[in-house]
């Protein structure tokens, strides 16, 4: 049912703007049948969702690392728009989720528990860099001191990707 004409049902609550359509067809996927509504038609429902000016839609999907990748590749039409806000906010939420854990557990290290998140913030972590401006060196030494974050900073995978640009 949720892959009925090419995921036409998540394509079509993106580009609408139906962010609870959204979140429902995603809790009723599994983890590989998401990575594939997502991705379908070279990323369709973000990119109209992004056409069509959903910011609160393009914000969820851009929490999904192959979404955050893809906007990523086309600075041109989504850095400012979209993944700079993105990224601002982001940071933002990391720094207040890491202000409630310490105020609970002060002694305790900050890190994100989602393959998926890490994943994201090392896709951040290479936009810092590609943007090669000294202002950001700050927001990258904070997403390079998460555990999860700097595992992956270390991987042959992630790292290649660093280099292309």
């Amino acid at each position: 049912m949720l892959a009925a004409q090419n995921f036409d049902a998540y394509r079509r609550a993106a580009e609408n703007g139906h962010l609870d359509i959204l979140h429902y067809l995603e809790e009723k996927s599994s983890a590989e049948t998401l990575q594939d509504m997502i991705a379908e038609g070279n990323f369709y429902s973000f990119r109209y969702a992004a056409a069509n000016k959903h910011f609160d839609v393009t914000n969820h999907l851009l929490s999904h690392a192959s979404v955050f990748s893809y906007a990523e590749a086309h600075q041109y039409e989504y850095q400012q728009p979209h993944v700079t806000p993105f990224i601002e906010n982001k940071l933002t939420e990391l720094r207040a989720r890491q202000q409630q854990m310490q105020a609970r557990y002060q002694d305790a290290v900050f890190d994100v528990t989602s393959t998926e998140e890490a994943k994201l913030l090392f896709y951040i972590v290479r936009n810092l860099i590609r943007r090669n401006n000294a202002g950001l060196t700050e927001d990258l030494r904070y997403l390079l001191e998460i555990p999860s974050v700097k595992a992956l900073a270390h991987t042959t995978e992630l790292v290649n990707c660093c280099c292309r640009g």
